[in-house]
């Protein structure tokens, strides 16, 4: 191959590597940049056991502190950009279970419905924490004497919760929870110790 001939192959070469290239770089920066996610609906869902306690209990008829039973509550959080984000939950809970004794003829249960509203904050990847106003819907089941007596109040209280989520699955997160609620009137305390799970159910 001749001096000349050479050259045009090398020149040609070099050419139409310096087009591709450069059309390389415009489909690049036509190309549209992935949108991060901004938003997202988180819903979880937390079973465990409550304990109640009340701080205005007469000693002479009640326990100051008795074990509830099984707790459940669902929730949905509205993630954002931002460092706090809104939080929305139902939830129920047994109160106190009462028999009767001797002497006395009543045996009542005592259990809540709670609509609750807060901040939910998102201390580390693994820890949230959250604080509510509650309102509660306390429902009285008793036995008075071969009488059932069902009355029903709603009731304002507030609660806070934290959890530690280190189980990750894609979108899932699971882990231990602890939380405390109060209801204002009977003036009853509720500790819940239980699990957590959440899933992002929407992006966008």
């Amino acid at each position: 191959m001749s001096l000349p001939t050479r050259f045009f192959a090398i020149a040609s070469s070099l050419l139409i590597a310096g087009l591709s290239e450069r059309a390389f770089a415009q489909q690049a920066e036509a190309a549209p940049a992935p949108t991060p996610t901004t938003f997202a609906v988180e819903t979880d869902l937390t079973l465990g056991i409550a304990g109640s306690g009340s701080f205005a209990y007469n000693p002479a008829r009640e326990s100051a502190a008795e074990l509830g039973g099984p707790y459940f509550a669902l929730g949905a959080t509205m993630r954002s950009l931002y460092f706090v984000a809104p939080y929305f939950e139902i939830a129920y809970y047994p109160i106190f279970t009462s028999t009767p004794s001797s002497g006395t003829t009543t045996a009542a249960n005592l259990s809540a419905l709670s609509i609750a509203l807060g901040p939910s904050v998102d201390v580390t990847p693994w820890l949230r924490v959250r604080g509510e106003l509650s309102f509660f819907r306390t429902f009285l089941e008793a036995n008075v004497g071969g009488t059932a007596v069902t009355p029903a109040r709603w009731n304002l209280g507030w609660s806070i919760a934290a959890s530690v989520r280190p189980v990750a699955f894609g979108r899932i997160r699971m882990g231990p929870e602890l939380r405390m609620l109060v209801i204002s009137e009977p003036s009853i305390v509720t500790i819940v110790l239980g699990i957590n799970g959440s899933i992002d159910a929407l992006r966008w």
